[in-house]
């Protein structure tokens, strides 16, 4: 348990000093105070320290905390790359009405994607292409929705489409194993978060 608790500050630190969010305190508070969870690689990173560098870092967000979440990153020197993305773009779900939009912030190369939902945020991990990825990090620790297989490495695969198998790819080039087997009806469901 200690040690999970010091991966879990390792992988929130890492977080804070890569994409200028202050410290870890500052960047628990920001959580906190805006019912924001992480998800992506940067939360698989919380069962995996340091096993590969992250691209972005996924915010999930009520759509209610919108200015005060865009007020935190612009005060800490993130500007708004280009206006809103609409999910049915580059982040599909099975129920894309749960996710509003997506803002996509940069500070040098530092990529910040804040993803606005409609009431709370976790329903949209449960929508994602594997159980690799269906894990977040909360202001108050890491939660994997399949622990005994993210431990492992490996994963139940829930979608099979271009924009999936390429995460697969991703993935497994990083040790990690797909269970190739998807049951019936979910073959061509669509893809949320790689």
């Amino acid at each position: 348990m200690a040690n999970a608790q010091s991966e879990l500050s390792t992988t929130m630190n890492n977080i804070a000093q890569k994409f200028g969010l202050s410290s870890i305190h500052v960047l628990r508070s920001f959580m906190y105070d805006n019912e924001i969870i992480i998800s992506g690689s940067n939360a698989l990173l919380a069962f995996h320290v340091g096993l590969f560098q992250p691209r972005d870092l996924d915010l999930y967000a009520p759509i209610a905390m919108e200015s005060t979440i865009g007020a935190f990153l612009e005060e800490r020197g993130h500007l708004r790359v280009y206006g809103p993305v609409q999910p049915e773009s580059s982040y599909e779900t099975e129920n894309t009405s749960a996710i509003i939009r997506i803002d996509k912030y940069a500070k040098h190369r530092e990529l910040i994607d804040v993803v606005y939902t409609r009431g709370n945020p976790i329903q949209v991990v449960t929508n994602f292409h594997s159980t690799l990825v269906m894990n977040y990090i909360a202001w108050y620790g890491a939660v994997s929705l399949y622990p005994a297989l993210t431990l492992a490495r490996k994963a139940i695969m829930n979608t099979s489409n271009a924009r999936a198998n390429e995460c697969y790819q991703k993935y497994e080039s990083k040790g990690f194993q797909f269970i190739r087997r998807l049951p019936r009806g979910l073959a061509n469901k669509p893809l949320h978060n790689c």
